[in-house]
């Protein structure tokens, strides 16, 4: 019997909450993929909360966990890559790229939000110049991807033209402005063709739904084996998922609660073909 895949998520982890690695391997886990993390840096909880001290693994230590992993995984190698603790992750992880050769990477660059950087200028840089080019898929928000490109204009045919350029043949962008009132947009695009998907926008949205989100269209993906029949799925899970979160009152993703909803999302999502 072959090996099932194993998802490998290079991400932030923390004790608490469901953000960074914790986010991302619990939708994988849901949709019957199997995880394994190598965090990039160990907090308690995220930071939002309250002052929370940060420890990002040695260098050498970081390059020797990923090496072990590589000659420990049996099955086929899917790697998900989100938060970097500082810069010099990035060749590190494209070394295990290319040592592994994934059958699927998913760059998830977690850049920023509100048109403002959250890491290091020089780690984004270095997930723009190292990471990206070796990503099969990208997950941007609209901001990441004016930065990454920048994208002048924020029409669905201007966002798409700036995805095409990213790098990665599938990048699905979120947080992109609906043409339906009260809806948010996710538009994913590939070489020839381009879908957004709509679902209802809530102003003060948990943490953790980016990571949520990569891991579920990645599931879905997997599942489905195409990643716009995956698209619709992905966005109708992560959206019940923060509304239950808002009628819960948590800061945080409620994704235990919400699990049900994460393999079989119960509302529709609204589709529409973007013209090139």
């Amino acid at each position: 019997m072959n090996a099932p895949p194993v998802a490998i998520i290079v991400s932030s982890l923390v004790s608490s909450g469901r953000i960074g690695a914790r986010a991302t391997a619990f939708a994988l886990e849901q949709l019957g993929i199997e995880t394994a993390i190598v965090p990039t840096t160990i907090m308690p909880f995220h930071p939002g909360h309250g002052a929370a001290p940060r420890y990002n693994p040695p260098a050498d230590i970081f390059r020797a966990q990923l090496k072990a992993l590589a000659g420990h995984v049996r099955g086929p190698a899917i790697v998900v890559t989100g938060y970097l603790g500082e810069a010099a992750q990035a060749g590190a992880i494209a070394a295990f790229l290319d040592e592994v050769k994934p059958a699927l990477y998913l760059c998830d660059p977690v850049l920023g939000d509100d048109d403002r950087l959250y890491i290091a200028e020089d780690t984004a840089a270095a997930i723009r110049d190292t990471l990206l080019p070796r990503a099969d898929i990208a997950t941007p928000n609209l901001f990441e991807l004016a930065w990454l490109t920048g994208m002048d204009g924020e029409t669905p045919a201007a966002i798409s033209r700036a995805a095409r350029s990213l790098g990665p043949r599938e990048v699905a962008v979120t947080s992109v402005p609906s043409m339906l009132r009260g809806h948010i947009g996710t538009l994913l695009t590939t070489a020839d063709d381009a879908l957004m998907a709509e679902s209802r926008y809530y102003a003060d949205a948990p943490h953790g739904v980016g990571d949520a989100f990569a891991g579920l269209l990645l599931g879905f993906r997997l599942r489905k084996g195409n990643i716009f029949d995956a698209l619709p799925s992905a966005v109708g899970a992560i959206s019940e998922a923060i509304e239950l979160t808002a009628r819960l009152g948590l800061p945080e993703l409620a994704l235990v609660p919400a699990r049900t909803f994460l393999t079989q999302p119960r509302v529709p999502v609204p589709t529409r073909r973007i013209g090139q």
